[in-house]
């Protein structure tokens, strides 16, 4: 029977101003867009305007004239203000950091530093940074925020990257002390699909750090490779993934001689795998694939392999399914390596080669990456030159040039703290002050709201906040800017977001399990690929006249829309939706789903 079917009215509302950030759970926020290439540095310059100072000598390391303007046009004004909010004048912070660094060069701080900045395109180098933070005493997170350089983005890029193999996110969160939109209270969540914009009752704005509650389970965080297959089609590649590291060997001993019904996150010499694992003997484990025709690994506990964690949540894209390559990424079977486990005093080539290597990456596609990289920022102090990336890995000295950390960081799946501890910089001496908010323009919070919702759960009101770390136990703020990276989107609203309740609804793949959903609601025709089977068809959000709500997909047979269900029915029944029975919300671009409570 045709289908005839009409936009949703809600599809006409307009989206809210502010954007509500729920990370995984699901942050919102809107994507930064590459800019064009600045118009070049001006050769000649006026001597009235420049005075008698002579620009200091930047042989030191510092940014290039080459890149993008920096966001903030007053860099100059702006270390100013924040050095006088300390008391401090540049010159006596040019002679601290003489004194404090022992007269090492690259530590200087120029007296000069004002006139190198009225150049946009200059910036500090990292060791001139760590003086700032040192004698200011703010963080040297914020110090690098006021240069337009953000640590948090690190995340967001390798979301945004494609990888060969499955590599670990760092799940730290630099920034504690941004402000993100969020709310106050919320009514109780009836047990359906229900649209977030229904259940959340005022948005606000909170500091990361206030919701951040103590007690945080390190969870470990992953996101998986294009040729790491193993668990496909039950994890997509490209995929991000949650590990509980609580007693996963244990988990998998229930399993008995059998394949076990969980999925694993796994670590050998080859990198990291997504898969299902079967103990043959006491210190010996088979990895397992989906495919019939897949080798068998089998390897060692302890010296071959080491077992991460338990897989139970996975947040899959489902408008741009990455297709698998293959499994290149498996252990040899001639020459099987040891686990390689960091020491304290591994040295920062070590450090760098072994994270391109796990990540499976050749010095030139970690360049090609890296100009991605700078494209997506705006600036092509990121971008770093296949020759570069070598001599990193033959050199104990870092890059000077703080872009260029980011983007080893980004590549090669390193936390930034730890890149520094290695490199021997003197992050012992950094402060940990935050920037005044009307300093580092951040929205103020008056510290009574801070604190309102844990008041409100003391008195034994319901807030989403705790409704969503019952649930998910905790929210990982650091992915707080990848939604719409992930969605595939400009912009992720409240009214994109819908809540699924934990019971009363039974999905079929590729939805089973779902938690959230993301919906794009400016697709609200159903669009039909003829080349693709009735799996492969997009999802779509349907709104019945009593105010519920259902998923499925829609097929041709011959020239007759089929809509087939995911919700309640089986997968492989067929029904007839017409304009009167229906109406479409939009296409399903994401879902968060756990994976032990979907079986």
């Amino acid at each position: 029977m045709p289908i005839s079917l009409f936009t949703h009215p809600w599809s006409q509302m307009r989206s809210p101003r502010s954007f509500f950030a729920l990370s995984l759970c699901f942050p919102v926020c809107t994507v930064r867009f590459s800019v064009g290439r600045p118009r070049p540095f001006m050769r000649h310059l006026n001597a009235a305007n420049l005075g008698n100072t002579k620009p200091s000598n930047t042989s030191n390391g510092s940014s290039p004239q080459t890149g993008s303007l920096h966001s903030k046009a007053g860099s100059a004004k702006k270390l100013r203000e924040i050095l006088e909010r300390k008391n401090l004048s540049l010159s006596q912070v040019s002679l601290a950091s003489a004194r404090l660094f022992g007269g090492q060069s690259l530590y200087h701080v120029p007296h000069n530093l004002y006139f190198d900045l009225r150049n946009k395109r200059f910036t500090p180098n990292l060791y001139q940074l760590i003086a700032l933070s040192s004698i200011s005493g703010y963080s040297l997170t914020d110090w690098l925020s006021v240069f337009d350089v953000h640590l948090d983005d690190i995340v967001r890029l390798q979301l945004l990257l494609s990888f060969p193999r499955t590599i670990l996110l760092d799940a730290v969160l630099y920034d504690s002390h941004a402000s993100i939109p969020w709310f106050e209270e919320m009514a109780t969540p009836p047990a359906q699909i229900t649209p977030l914009i229904q259940i959340v009752s005022h948005n606000t704005s909170e500091r990361v750090d206030a919701l951040q509650r103590g007690g945080k389970f390190p969870f470990i965080y992953a996101k998986v490779g294009i040729e790491d297959d193993f668990s496909f089609p039950e994890l997509h590649p490209g995929s991000v993934v949650r590990a509980d590291p609580r007693s996963p060997k244990a988990r998998l001993t229930k399993s008995g001689a059998n394949v076990s019904r969980d999925l694993f996150l796994v670590k050998h010499a080859r990198g990291f795998n997504c898969c299902r694992l079967q103990q043959v003997a006491p210190d010996r484990v088979v990895l397992v694939s989906s495919k019939p025709t897949a080798p068998r690994i089998e390897l060692q506990f302890g010296r071959e392999l080491a077992i991460l964690g338990t897989i139970d949540m996975e947040f899959r894209s489902l408008q741009r399914i990455n297709r698998a390559v293959g499994s290149r990424s498996i252990p040899r079977l001639a020459a099987r390596e040891l686990v390689q486990t960091q020491t304290p005093h591994v040295g920062l080539y070590h450090l760098l080669r072994n994270g391109r290597q796990q990540n499976g990456l050749s010095f030139r596609q970690a360049s090609a990456m890296s100009r991605t990289i700078a494209a997506e920022l705006g600036d092509e102090r990121y971008f770093t030159a296949i020759g570069s990336l070598s001599d990193y890995e033959a050199s104990e000295m870092p890059p000077r040039h703080i872009h260029k950390i980011l983007s080893l960081c980004t590549l090669y799946s390193l936390n930034f703290w730890e890149f520094l501890r290695v490199s021997g910089l003197a992050i012992d001496k950094i402060g940990a002050e935050a920037i005044p908010d009307d300093l580092a323009k951040r929205t103020h919070i008056p510290v009574s709201s801070r604190y309102r919702s844990e008041e409100q759960q003391s008195q034994g009101k319901g807030t989403f906040l705790s409704a969503l770390t019952n649930r998910f136990e905790e929210i990982p703020f650091f992915l707080r800017d990848a939604l719409p990276g992930l969605c595939g989107m400009s912009r992720v609203s409240l009214r994109d977001i819908f809540w699924v309740a934990d019971e009363g609804q039974e999905f079929h793949a590729p939805l089973r399990g779902a938690a959230l959903l993301v919906v794009n609601r400016r697709v609200n025709t159903p669009v039909i690929s003829e080349s693709e089977r009735q799996w492969g068809q997009p999802v779509y959000l349907l709104a019945r006249r009593d105010g519920s709500y259902f998923c499925g997909r829609f097929s041709l047979e011959g020239k007759t829309e089929v809509f087939h269900p995911l919700t309640g029915s089986p997968p492989s029944m067929k029904t007839a939706v017409t304009r009167y029975d229906a109406e479409i919300v939009g296409q399903v671009v994401a879902a968060l789903r756990h994976l032990q409570r979907g079986r």
